[in-house]
């Protein structure tokens, strides 16, 4: 499970972590700040989910981030897929069902490879893929 500070307790302190984090890095969500829904999980708990939403950065890059986060606001489900001048920097996946493909369930993406990734926390996550060059 990824980590987090210890005073994120509820889907408000997440939502407003994440977006300290991503102002911090110099970014900014396109629509205003990250939205998480609370939908129905599979197994009949809740889920809170965050359609893809876009944060930009003044460089003209952008990162297009949507998790899907269980009850307890662990990480189900997380990508962030960053581009810059049209051409792919590097995407970080969390998918379930793809612990026998190359990489695994949660894995990097670099042009032309793909290679296994720890899972990490929204901070540690953004801070990997903006390193990506």
């Amino acid at each position: 499970m990824g980590r987090r500070p210890p005073s994120v307790e509820t889907i408000a302190d997440f939502v407003l972590w994440v977006e300290d984090v991503v102002e911090r890095s110099g970014g900014y969500f396109r629509l205003g700040g990250v939205d998480f829904r609370a939908v129905s999980g599979g197994g009949g708990g809740l889920v809170y989910a965050a359609r893809t939403q876009r944060i930009l950065f003044y460089d003209r890059g952008f990162i297009d981030y949507r998790a899907v986060l269980g009850e307890r606001l662990e990480l189900l489900e997380y990508g962030y897929h960053h581009m810059r001048a049209d051409a792919l920097r590097c995407r970080l996946d969390k998918d379930p069902g793809h612990e026998h493909e190359d990489g695994g369930p949660t894995h990097l993406h670099l042009p032309g490879a793909r290679a296994p990734a720890p899972e990490l926390d929204f901070d540690d996550a953004l801070t990997l893929v903006l390193a990506c060059r």
